[in-house]
This record gives structure tokens, C-alpha cells and sequence, in this order.
């Protein structure tokens, strides 16, 4: 079991014939069914959680589905949770979790071997705050800094880089938005993986402050099959 306050659990297995859905950052993953082939089916990955810090809203860090045994041998596998899960598959590679929300990858059956579980998907950061008098530049490229209709600055990390507050002020106030990579599905009937950890201010939390001068940001990679 893991901490709790620490994420969602992960569905139950049916002995070695499917795999439950591992655990979402909104809910649970479901559980796997049936006693044997092929009434044998694979759990869905829990539900992610849905967040407007970027504008908009997106759901992130669903689990990943779990599989049944093999194509022909056993019901549908696991469909992949709300949030960027990857779904399972029965036979051939699962899906792997989508890039940048955190979601689980999915669980493979065993047939045809060897047979990849789905990598999980990479993770995001986001900031928001008001900073008039601040300019904030983000680097790499791939990150962006853009300025909401209400003149909050909102700065997106796709990949690990650094966030420059270039101010007359000490530190500058952001929400947060702060999701993990997710973790590879199983392989050979096997459960989904969970979702990364996911944790953010938005809306109404307490915010952190960055420093003027430069500030390193650290995107968490996907967690691939093993």
C-alpha cells in the first residue's frame, strides 16, 4: 500500500489472467474481473484531475489500464484513466501515457512475447502570477511564457530548464501546477501504471516564491516498463 495523502490505489489483479488499473490522481484504479479465460478482463486506470491554471481546463495524471491475457483469450483489456492514461492491450505494446500530463502507461498481456508494457508519460510544470514590472523569461525554447486576459504571466515546462525573473523586487508570488511522470504499465497480464504525483496551489492555495535571477525547473521523466 502506499502513503496515504500520496495518490490513489491501484485496482486488484485476477490471479494471472488480468491486470487492474493503476491509480489516477482523482481516483482509484478499477479492478480487474472474471475468474479465468476467457471471461478474464483488465481494470481501467483511475481518473486524473482536471486543472485551469493554463487557461483552460486539462486533466492530468490518470492511470493507466491494466490488460487481459492475450488477444482471443479473454475479454477487452483496460481502457486507460481520464488524464492522459495509456490503455492496456491483450496482445503487442500497450499505449504509453500521454507526454506532459503524467499519466500511467499501459499493461500488456503475453502474447506475442516479448510484450512492452506502455512508458509512462513525462510530467509538466506550470506557474501563474501577476507580475507587473517583472519580465520572465523561460528557457529552453520548448518552455513558453504567455500572458492570461487577465494579466497574470503563465509559464509552461514541457522539459527541465529554468524560469529568469528579471526584477526590482526580491521574490515574485506563482500558483503552481507541479505533475509527476507516470509509471510503465506491466507486462504479461499485467496492471496499468500509476499516475505521477500531482500537486498544485490552483485556484486558492498557498503559492511559493522565486527569486530574482534565475530559477531551475525540474520536469519528471517517464517511468518506462520493466
Amino acid at each position: 500500500a502506499g502513503t496515504p495523502g500520496q495518490g490513489n490505489a491501484g485496482g486488484n489483479n485476477v490471479a494471472t489472467w488480468a491486470g487492474g488499473g493503476g491509480g489516477g490522481a482523482g481516483g482509484v484504479g478499477g479492478n480487474a474481473s472474471g475468474s479465468s479465460q476467457p471471461s478474464n478482463v483488465g481494470g481501467n486506470g483511475g481518473p486524473g484531475s482536471t486543472n485551469s491554471i493554463s487557461g483552460s481546463p486539462v486533466t492530468y495524471a490518470g492511470g493507466g489500464g491494466g490488460s487481459n491475457f492475450r488477444i482471443g483469450c479473454g475479454g477487452p483489456s483496460g481502457s486507460g484513466g481520464p488524464g492522459g492514461g495509456g490503455a492496456g492491450a491483450g496482445g503487442g505494446t500497450a499505449t504509453s501515457g500521454t507526454v506532459n500530463t503524467g499519466g500511467g502507461g499501459g499493461g500488456s498481456g503475453n502474447s506475442p512475447r516479448p510484450v512492452a508494457g506502455g512508458a509512462g508519460g513525462s510530467g509538466i510544470v506550470i506557474l501563474r502570477g501577476r507580475s507587473a514590472g517583472v519580465i520572465l523569461t523561460a528557457s529552453p525554447a520548448t518552455n513558453t511564457v504567455t500572458t492570461a486576459p487577465c494579466g497574470q504571466d503563465i509559464a509552461t515546462f514541457t522539459v527541465s530548464g529554468s524560469l529568469t525573473a528579471a526584477s526590482y523586487a526580491n521574490a515574485v508570488s506563482f500558483d503552481y501546477l507541479v505533475v509527476a511522470g507516470g509509471g510503465g504499465g506491466g507486462t504479461c497480464a499485467a496492471g496499468g501504471g500509476g499516475a505521477g504525483g500531482y500537486r498544485t496551489s490552483f485556484p486558492g492555495g498557498t503559492k511559493i516564491k522565486l527569486t530574482s535571477g534565475s530559477n531551475s525547473i525540474t520536469v519528471g521523466f517517464y517511468r518506462d516498463w520493466e
